[in-house]
């Protein structure tokens, strides 16, 4: 209940921030809009089935939808984080909401739930305007799907905090956090198969979760493959997460002890 609690409060803090900016919504309707209509032509100038998208079903518009859709999750929980950090120190509430009971993981966790749920809604769009608008035909296996995104989510997160725990100290680095986003976008396969990079740069691929999530779900949404079809990224994406969690939590632990002891929390 706590939990809820918490998550409610700060869907409720974001609510008010987000619609006292009357555009906002104007701008994800075009946003969103935009990148449907882009993907789609694109999707008609490539034609055919091509030899590297065969194995996500040969069409180049569901393989990009796939895409933008774990991608937009992938980039909150790398920037998000980060920029709710830097939000918070700047307005003076970061020290006020580090000495209440919550742990500092949950707090900057939490932060992201606003993020999330509009990642959630413009998910929502892609494929109900994919299916209804488009002709985009997924055939879901869920048994496959689901472990590959709880697994994905614990990655994205624990990444996201790390990068948070980064900016906690240096106070300067969001920067770097948006080109870690940049360069997983191209290295994880977001708009083209990772076949298609050079071969020097395929085993960076293998490296970024992103990657590993965005194989799976397509073979799973848009193939129908079952989990024994995708043990090697479920293998690859349960690794990790056990390896990312733990790195995440000590992040954290020793950045807010580090700034506490310094005296440097609410510097920015």
């Amino acid at each position: 209940m706590r939990l809820l609690a918490l998550v409610v409060a700060f869907l409720r803090r974001d609510w008010i921030n987000e619609t006292s900016y009357r555009a906002m919504l104007l701008i994800e309707t075009l946003g969103v809009g935009s990148s449907l209509i882009l993907f789609y032509s694109i999707g008609r100038l490539v034609g055919g089935q091509p030899e590297p998208l065969r194995e996500y079903g040969g069409e180049y518009f569901p393989f990009a939808l796939v895409g933008l859709a774990v991608s937009g999750y992938f980039s909150i929980s790398l920037i998000s984080a980060s920029n709710r950090l830097r939000q918070a120190q700047t307005t003076g509430t970061l020290e006020a909401m580090f000495v209440t009971a919550t742990p500092p993981g949950w707090l900057l966790a939490l932060s992201t739930a606003w993020d999330y749920l509009l990642a959630t809604i413009r998910l929502a769009i892609f494929v109900g305007v994919g299916v209804l608008a488009m002709g985009v035909d997924f055939d879901f296996n869920v048994w496959a799907a689901l472990p590959v995104i709880v697994l994905s989510l614990v990655s994205f997160v624990a990444l996201g905090l790390i990068a948070a725990s980064c900016i906690l100290v240096v106070k300067r680095g969001d920067s770097i956090a948006i080109l870690g986003n940049i360069i997983t976008t191209v290295f994880g396969g977001v708009l083209f198969p990772i076949t298609l990079l050079p071969e020097w740069a395929r085993p960076i691929s293998y490296l970024i979760p992103l990657s590993w999530a965005l194989d799976g779900l397509r073979r799973a949404t848009l193939v129908g493959a079952g989990p024994r079809d995708i043990s090697g990224s479920l293998l690859a994406l349960a690794i990790s997460a056990l390896v990312l969690a733990p790195l995440a939590w000590l992040s954290i632990r020793w950045a807010t002890e580090r700034v506490r002891r310094d005296g440097s929390l609410g510097h920015y």
